[in-house]
């Protein structure tokens, strides 16, 4: 039996529908956040092994994503973390820096990978460290409590946009 995409994907659906069940009727109580982690956990490590040894960077790329995101929905379920979004903003500057790392690993000869991953995950460690002080998150947070009101807006303008300029 070889390992294939349609097998990890299966194998990732099987286990978050047995998860979902025992969820339900409180066989283990777990949370969906927690079962969805472990679900995109599980997709994520097989897929970018295979992604890897096939030379598919698109795959890499998300299936690398998928499963840093399933970290960061595990951490967020088990631990009590008062600002949420402070680590998701953090998160995404280190995931883009990982990303832009495991790219670099896949292909050494393009320096702009590492460049480009070291700048990310400096400007995650930045809001972390230097700016939480001054007071620049706070402004951050009504900015992107502002934004978070438009976003459906956005999403529909940019699915009108898409459906209106494609090929017929």
């Amino acid at each position: 039996m070889t390992l294939t995409h349609k097998r990890i994907s299966g194998a990732a659906f099987i286990f978050y529908g047995v998860c979902s069940l025992i969820s339900y009727y409180s066989i283990i109580n777990i949370s969906s956040y927690t079962v969805t982690g472990l679900a995109f956990i599980l997709f994520g490590i097989p897929s970018t092994y295979l992604a890897f040894k096939n030379n598919r960077r698109d795959l890499l790329l998300l299936s690398a994503l998928i499963f840093m995101i399933g970290i960061i929905l595990v951490i967020k379920s088990n631990y009590e973390i008062i600002n949420t979004r402070g680590i998701v903003f953090t998160s995404i500057l280190f995931i883009g820096g990982t990303l832009f790392f495991i790219l670099f690993i896949d292909n050494a000869g393009v320096k702009g990978f590492l460049f480009t991953s070291l700048i990310l995950i400096i400007a995650g460690i930045i809001p972390i460290t230097f700016l939480k002080g001054i007071g620049i998150l706070d402004y951050a947070n009504k900015a992107a409590d502002i934004a978070e009101d438009f976003w459906p807006v956005a999403l529909i303008i940019l699915g009108l946009n898409v459906f209106l300029n494609r090929k017929k």
